[in-house]
């Protein structure tokens, strides 16, 4: 099997550091980090969408408007020609090996590493078994496989989808205005599965959603303006759990919050700028 060169953690760290500047003024010179030079990163766009490690030490690089770039510990270059010229927003990969790529307005495509096989997920009109929607938000956490190897997608307007490739069956999860337990808001950005098996979906102007597994409802965390312990925004763009098993959300405008799971309250971390100490 076709194995990368191992990437060096330090390395690792200049790749990210790469992406971090190359929006800045530094862009068109040449960085070095343990005397590695940004040109080995030099690929025909100024923004990058989502990121990836694979489980055979390949780095995917997707490009707001140049496709998928792959890594290989030697040589970076453009990579599948089926993306090229589209915004690739979000990567994963699968159980079996298959890379996912979400693009800004052309459904997912799924790359098999063994066979070469490229093969792309568009919505089909009046066909509920296909993506709801095309349009994925320009976020990282856009895809997310499940400890089942189903990949959850989020969409922009469509909610949030569920494919599960073992059988071809796509199901979607929309917003009900008159069903408190749907999900809060069709514009998802980001989706993820936590260590109790449990789906969250941050929304753009619903909060936070968790997916009760049983019932097959939504549980819906929203900001309540008189209430502190509540979600600081209603804007969520990233969400983590971390070792100690606790879920940090993201948001636009109300900072960080750390999420009591058992009491289903938050902690907030906004800017303070007369405390130095606060978040950034």
């Amino acid at each position: 099997m076709l194995r990368a060169r191992l990437v060096p953690a330090r390395r690792a760290a200049c790749i990210f550091l790469c992406l971090a500047v190359a929006n800045s003024d530094l862009a068109g010179q040449n960085v070095r980090d343990a005397g590695i030079q940004r040109s080995f990163l030099d690929v025909q766009s100024s923004l990058y969408g989502g990121f990836l490690f694979d489980s055979d030490g390949f780095a995917w690089i997707g490009t707001m408007g140049s496709g998928v770039y792959r890594y290989d510990g030697f040589e970076l270059k453009a990579y599948l020609p089926e993306l090229s010229g589209l915004m690739v927003v979000s990567i994963a990969e699968d159980k079996d090996g298959l890379v996912w790529m979400a693009t800004a307005s052309n459904g997912i495509f799924s790359y098999d590493k063994a066979t070469g096989e490229v093969e792309q997920f568009e919505n089909r009109e009046e066909d509920t078994n296909s993506l709801s929607s095309d349009v994925i938000p320009f976020q990282p956490q856009t895809l997310c496989i499940d400890r089942s190897n189903r990949i959850w997608i989020a969409t922009d307007g469509g909610g949030l989808n569920r494919y599960d490739k073992t059988t071809d069956t796509w199901t979607r999860y929309r917003h009900d205005p008159i069903d408190p337990e749907s999900l809060s808001d069709d514009v998802v950005l980001c989706v993820t599965e936590t260590s109790d098996g449990s789906i969250w979906a941050g929304t753009r102007k619903g909060g936070l959603n968790r997916l009760d597994i049983v019932s097959n409802k939504w549980i819906r965390y929203t900001n309540e303006p008189r209430e502190l312990s509540s979600l600081s925004d209603n804007w969520v763009c990233a969400m983590l759990e971390d070792r100690a098993g606790t879920l940090w959300v993201g948001t636009k405008s109300g900072g960080l919050n750390r999420m009591n799971r058992e009491e289903g309250t938050f902690e907030r971390f906004v800017h303070d700028p007369d405390k130095n100490s606060s978040i950034g």
